[in-house]
């Protein structure tokens, strides 16, 4: 076609080579470099910038920073929680020094495990900054909380972790998982009134000279709460609460109920030195499951291990499987009344019924009520059956030098010995205070595990489980790290009806020469207050 015009034979800009390379020319490896990309960064310690995300949520990492005045670290977890950052501690477990910090709507703080993420009062913290808390919360947005220890150092907190009463009723829902709150002159755990929603997993509140953890708001869960060494261990104000698989030792009163609407299921009350439950004047419609032992040890014939006042007029509920047991090993006190009713309204679905004295009095103590006699009691070696026990508390401090092999602690006091249950396979516990310090070179580094071993051998028969770590490289100064452990193990394979017998053990590992790696075991009185080592065989 004439008048159209003709097509250049070839593209302005043709190259004859590419990479000096001619012909059908094909990528290969080095063609471009990192430099001449776009948003590339090398595979070899890249220098990314901005904070990672994940649905949404930015990730921020913390790490100790070894200042132990708290300035840095309090700085460095508020500024996260202000941005609302989700705040990570577990990629670098460790110490943190704080002052005051004060949870954000919403905020999530995660660390690596209790006792491996640990917060201790900074040289700068107050008393006086938010009603004198380590961690304080006003809001009213769920926040989420898991994998750390609060410890106080008996310093100038009057809480470890307090949220503060509300104005009106708000459902806040936090959620709480794996934390310790423990020593402090004053409560570790308060829930103000007015809230309502707290779900705690498995976190331990131990050595709080006022209460353990004090429940003001309502429809509160605790689960699988250890409770010890407290003033007052549960302080219960809220309504709907329930509390399940508890263990509360240790304390002077383990548990006060002050509201209508408590459940406090399958609890375990062992030797504190006041009742094991005292249910006060507003209280009413509580249901109590729980095993009762050598509980009023202050003093002879004077505390009942539950103590039911007058006014409770709308009933209290010992359900069937609520027992009394006799007095645990090496104990002479015992109170005179398992059960003081006052005149109360009171429903006993035990098998013995016991009688009522003219003062008031629910006279039990003539029967020393067992699992096996107890009407409608599960089978003794059901799953969940605890199969043997062994607490030893010394009067006076027993230290157990941890060394780099696998060594029973103690063959004599801190063995255990069980009849295996038919499912032929138990879970081993143990809890325990220890001590690891890796000594003055900042590079040392020491880890403390723990397992059972056959009986006088050095024989595994569970797994090696850490249960504290220290790096002085991390925190940047001689650290150490004094907490308690728990155990907890499975062990399967085991021939039904045989005795089984097994010895309590540890072991360390190490960069550099620790200074310290010690168990200790006492009564938790003196100037030690270490307390008791407690081994337990459970069947599964």
């Amino acid at each position: 076609m004439s008048g159209w015009p003709k097509p250049a034979s070839g593209g302005g800009g043709a190259v004859s080579s590419v990479f000096t390379r001619t012909g059908a020319v094909v990528a290969t490896t080095g063609d471009y470099t990192v430099a001449k990309v776009t948003g590339a960064a090398p595979l070899a310690s890249p220098a990314l910038t901005g904070l990672p995300s994940i649905n949404g949520s930015v990730l921020a990492y913390v790490s100790p920073s070894g200042d132990t005045t708290g300035v840095t670290d309090t700085t460095n977890i508020q500024n996260s929680l202000n941005a609302g950052y989700t705040v990570l501690l577990g990629h670098n477990p460790g110490t943190f020094y704080v002052t005051n910090i004060t949870l954000t709507a919403g905020a999530t703080i995660r660390g690596a495990g209790s006792g491996l993420t640990v917060f201790l009062p900074g040289s700068s913290a107050s008393g006086s900054v938010n009603s004198g808390s380590m961690f304080y919360y006003a809001g009213t947005a769920s926040v989420f909380l898991s994998g750390f220890t609060c410890n106080g150092q008996d310093g100038v907190y009057n809480y470890l972790l307090n949220f503060t009463a509300l104005g009106s009723f708000a459902a806040d829902f936090p959620i709480i998982d794996d934390c310790q709150f423990n020593t402090i002159y004053g409560t570790g755990l308060y829930y103000g009134g007015n809230r309502g929603g707290l779900r705690a997993s498995n976190c331990s509140f131990s050595a709080c000279s006022t209460v353990g953890a004090y429940l003001g708001g309502s429809d509160i869960v605790l689960d699988h709460p250890e409770v010890s060494y407290n003033g007052i261990g549960l302080h219960i104000y809220g309504s709907m609460t329930r509390v399940h698989d508890m263990d509360c030792y240790y304390n002077n009163f383990g548990v006060y109920v002050h509201i209508p609407q408590v459940w406090i299921v399958r609890a375990s009350f062992d030797q504190n030195s006041s009742s094991g439950v005292v249910v006060d004047t507003n209280a009413s419609t509580v249901f109590i499951s729980a095993r009762f032992t050598s509980n009023g040890l202050a003093t002879n014939n004077t505390y009942p291990n539950v103590d039911i006042h007058a006014a409770a007029a709308l009933g209290v509920t010992l359900l069937p499987d609520t027992f009394f047991l006799g007095l645990a090993f090496g104990h002479t006190n015992v109170t005179t009344y398992d059960v003081y009713t006052n005149g109360v309204t009171f429903y006993d679905y035990s098998q013995y019924a016991g009688t009522s004295s003219a003062s008031g009095h629910t006279d039990l103590a003539n029967f020393q009520q067992s699992l096996l006699t107890q009407l409608g009691a599960p089978s003794p070696t059901a799953p969940g059956a605890q199969l043997a026990r062994v607490t030893y508390a010394p009067a006076s401090i027993a230290t157990y030098t941890i060394t780099a092999s696998v060594a029973a602690l103690d063959t004599t006091n801190l063995t255990i010995s069980f009849v295996a249950p038919p499912s032929g396979q138990v879970v081993l516990r143990a809890v325990f205070p220890f001590l690891l310090r890796p000594g003055a070179v900042i590079a040392n580094s020491v880890a403390g595990f723990a397992l059972f071993v056959t009986h006088s051998t050095t024989t595994p028969v569970s797994a090696y489980m850490l249960y504290g770590n220290v790096d002085n490289a991390v925190t940047g100064t001689n650290t150490y790290l004094n907490s308690v452990g728990h155990y907890e193990a499975l062990v399967t394979g085991l021939t039904p009806r045989t005795t089984y017998q097994y010895d309590f053990a540890a072991i360390y590992t190490a960069g550099g020469t620790p200074t310290t790696v010690i168990i200790t075991a006492d009564n938790g009185s003196g100037t030690t207050k270490n307390g008791p080592l407690f081994l337990y065989v459970i069947a599964a």
